[in-house]
């Protein structure tokens, strides 16, 4: 993971992500909120958290994988099954 110049010591955005992203449940939308509201000052987005978390497991640290849930208005606009959504399942 990358250090901040200064200290050589990861940000506190960093260390926010690597701590929130424990919970699996939590979507990087999600983790980025809760980095936003415990770092005021951080203008963290979704891809912010995901390039975190590809410096953490290159690092060697393991954060859980994350399924991807889609939202009931995407979910409404697509005309698949349900079942085609998922990995593995015939389209």
């Amino acid at each position: 993971m990358r250090k901040t110049k200064s200290s050589g010591r990861a940000s506190p955005i960093q260390e926010a992500v690597r701590r929130i992203t424990r919970n699996a449940m939590l979507s990087y939308e999600e983790v980025a909120e809760r980095v936003r509201e415990e770092v005021p000052e951080a203008r963290t987005t979704s891809k912010t958290v995901a390039s975190i978390v590809r410096l953490l497991r290159k690092a060697g640290v393991a954060v859980p994988d994350r399924r991807i849930r889609r939202s009931p208005r995407s979910a409404a606009k697509d005309p698949r099954p349900a079942a085609a959504l998922h990995k593995g399942a015939a389209a």
